[in-house]
């Protein structure tokens, strides 16, 4: 069989942008020994590496520092202010006509003037608007914690082309290595009769190439095989090494999820989920703009003139009140941005509806795949008989000078490929079952 037969499905562009895995894959996984490896356990490993991983505590400590930040804008606020200020022109008053007072009666206001202040300002009643900032800064991380969780859920794919990659060399490499065993037993017997005179002499070289091209066949595949698992400890932290890798046993689970489909649960639409929940809070947030605000202000300060007007000497002053803030009137703007913003959830609800649809055309293309693979194993049991019952006659025959050994080795390269064949389908299944509960979102143990 085809080497280019074991690889894996191209991740599609959706599951690039969102796909990642679940949630509890983030945190730190301990490197199992190499008796304990799992599929589901290399999958978590590969996520905890991963050093976009990271991401997630720091986007928590970014919540909580901008929840602080707005939890402050409750908190009194103080401001120092000062200025110096020169005018062409003051009040004044000068009666005229029989009512005149004579000069001087009046206070000239000074056309120059100087104040130092020290205000302070309370938030009284805000409409909500700091609880509403709260739930968008909450929905805001939520949205980016599950981006980070579909990304990382795209791991799981790399992880198969590295893990099944390795399974089907080292079949290769065992069917290959039996092939060098059994060659070589014909060789020596070759050789025998050779020597003997009841067979030609090119026998032996014959069998001979063939032991030595399949030993050459031994060596590509080891190294294929060792770049394959260097790959695999990369993206999950193995230890170097040849690890016993497990042909996982996933025929129950996925029997089960194509009895009862799990629905939508694919990180993607979790992802899809928080984006619509962050754009519903921050249309929320929109609407209390409309609402009226009230706040307590006072100040007090040093200035001249102070707070009367014509006096022309440095005074004290303070004042305080309360201020009640409302603009109703806004053009349209804020119902125009919750259209904008309703708009956007429309597309995102489009974006997990085609998601929804590529997924399911996926895992139909899936379950086709591994209904082939079973009847496939099927015939694989009965070529490999056949092939084996040619064998062994004509090995018979070869020992009897009836063939050649070239015939006998084409004849032994077919049970080699009928036996290959047979463990690849093996291996091309349990990845189909891997590759169908990865697209369905179905976590593997």
């Amino acid at each position: 069989m085809n080497p280019k037969t074991i690889r894996w499905l191209p991740l599609m562009p959706l599951l690039l942008l969102a796909l990642a895995s679940p949630a509890g894959a983030m945190a730190q996984t301990p490197t199992p020994a190499s008796d304990s490896l799992s599929l589901g356990r290399l999958y978590r490993m590969a996520a905890a590496r991963d050093a976009r991983s990271g991401q997630a505590a720091l986007n928590d400590a970014g919540l909580q520092l901008r929840l602080r930040n707005l939890s402050a804008g409750w908190l009194p606020k103080f401001s120092l202010t000062g200025q110096a200020r020169y005018q062409s022109d003051v009040p004044s008053f000068q009666p005229t006509g029989a009512a005149a007072a004579p000069a001087g009666t009046f206070p000239t206001v000074p056309k120059d003037s100087y104040e130092a202040a020290f205000g302070v300002r309370q938030t009284l009643y805000d409409a909500g608007q700091t609880a509403a900032r709260r739930e968008v800064e909450r929905a805001r991380t939520a949205e980016r914690q599950a981006e980070l969780t579909s990304t990382l859920y795209a791991l799981r794919r790399e992880v198969d082309g590295a893990y099944f990659g390795a399974l089907a060399l080292a079949a290769r490499i065992d069917e290959t290595e039996l092939l060098i065993e059994d060659l070589a037993s014909r060789l020596a017997e070759a050789r025998s009769r050779a020597a003997a005179g009841v067979s030609l002499s090119g026998e032996p070289a014959a069998i001979e190439a063939e032991v030595l091209r399949a030993g050459q066949r031994v060596d590509e595949l080891r190294a294929r095989r060792r770049a394959a698992l260097t790959v695999l400890a990369s993206l999950t932290g193995l230890p170097p090494g040849d690890p016993d890798l497990p042909l996982p046993d996933l025929e129950p689970l996925v029997a089960a999820v194509r009895a009862e489909p799990p629905g939508r649960s694919h990180p993607a639409f979790a992802a899809f989920d928080a984006i619509a929940a962050r754009l519903a809070r921050e249309s929320a947030l929109t609407g209390r703009q409309r609402l009226p605000t009230l706040a307590a202000f006072g100040e007090a300060g040093y200035a001249r003139p102070g707070l009367n007007i014509f006096g022309d000497a440095w005074d004290t002053y303070w004042l305080g009140g309360v201020r009640f803030e409302w603009a109703p009137w806004n053009w349209g703007s804020i119902g125009r941005e919750q259209a904008l913003l309703a708009l956007s959830r429309e597309a995102v609800e489009l974006e997990s509806e085609a998601l929804a649809a590529a997924l399911d055309r996926s895992s139909t293309d899936d379950a086709e795949n591994i209904d082939r693979l079973l009847v496939a194993l099927d015939s694989d049991q009965r070529i490999i008989a056949l092939r084996e019952t040619v064998e062994r006659q004509t090995a018979r025959r070869l020992a009897e000078g009836v063939v050649t050994a070239a015939a006998y080795v084409d004849v032994r390269n077919d049970l080699l490929e009928a036996r290959l064949a047979h463990r690849l389908h093996r291996i091309e299944l349990a990845e189909a079952r891997a590759r169908y509960l990865t697209t369905v979102g179905v976590d593997i143990p």
